[in-house]
């Protein structure tokens, strides 16, 4: 048998629309739980590190300018979902959940963290790695390519 030669442009085509797809189903999650796509991210990271995490960490993991994160927690903030707190180094404040933010992440950005392992385990264990591994692959090829350590 012989493999059929994908065009490189239409596997990206394809890709590209996925990834907008995908994107598309975190934003009707987000505002089905009546959250901006921001404050749905920055709930989720927040569960992800156990109820609290840096503003430098939630900026960093968002992908977004500081300017739309920070407008975000200050929303989140305002409303009484999370509260900034400093530590020892005042440019480095800690994003925390109130208890109503604990209840508004139980209601939203958990279904969605539950949601993923749920998708990603009803792949088989051999796909799960396989896709981490083409994914790893292509991000490396990707950096190569564009000459970025």
């Amino acid at each position: 048998m012989s493999e059929v030669i994908m065009d490189p442009a239409q596997v990206m085509e394809e890709y590209n629309s996925l990834w907008k797809e995908q994107n598309e189903i975190y934003s009707a999650a987000a505002k089905r739980f009546g959250l901006s796509d921001s404050a749905m991210w920055i709930l989720y990271f927040i569960r992800l590190s156990g109820g609290s995490c840096s503003q430098r960490y939630i900026c960093s993991a968002m992908l977004q300018p500081k300017q739309t994160t920070n407008s975000a927690i200050k929303q989140l903030e305002s409303r009484g979902f999370v509260e900034l707190t400093c530590e020892n180094d005042r440019r480095c404040r800690l994003v925390k959940l109130t208890p109503d933010g604990e209840k508004l992440a139980q209601q939203s950005s958990d279904h969605v963290i539950t949601a993923e392992r749920l998708a990603m385990g009803d792949l088989t264990s051999a796909e799960q790695r396989q896709f981490i591994e083409l994914l790893r692959k292509y991000n490396n090829n990707l950096k190569e390519r564009l000459n970025i350590k």
